[in-house]
């Protein structure tokens, strides 16, 4: 085996150097970018009787949010997220379609969404989500 030279060992000294530092800046532009799979608005059930009582989390802070439940016919309201993106709202609750469901659709005016289905478990579809938003 060849030994290197004095030069040689620090052209290979300052190569290591560049992609050590560039796996750290690398780790750092990564842990600073939210992960794609960070969970989106969403919307819990609070109470379905006597009114459905509704929680939304994650919204934009501030955003004025439009609610529908929908059953046999449609419930609207409108309700503002706070600066932590939670709202509450409860809303006369519509006769339900078919199986006992119920669904609710909530809006923002800023683009966040999050749906939200209730009823019994054995009338959701095979596969279906119960929960679900985007922003």
């Amino acid at each position: 085996m060849r030994q290197l030279g004095g030069s040689a060992r620090a052209v290979i000294a300052a190569v290591v150097a560049v992609i050590v530092a560039g796996g750290a800046s690398l780790a750092t532009a990564a842990a600073a970018r939210p992960s794609a799979a960070a969970p989106g608005p969403a919307l819990q059930l609070v109470s379905q009787r006597p009114r459905v009582a509704l929680r939304g989390i994650r919204f934009l802070p501030r955003e004025t949010v439009a609610v529908a439940v929908i059953g046999a016919s449609v419930v609207t309201g409108r309700a503002s997220a706070a600066a932590d993106g939670s709202f509450r709202i409860a809303l006369r609750r519509p006769a339900p379609l078919a199986c006992g469901r119920l669904l609710v659709r909530a809006t923002g005016v800023l683009g966040s969404r999050a749906f939200l289905r209730i009823g019994p478990p054995e009338c959701n579809l095979p596969g279906a989500d119960a929960q679900g938003g985007n922003r």
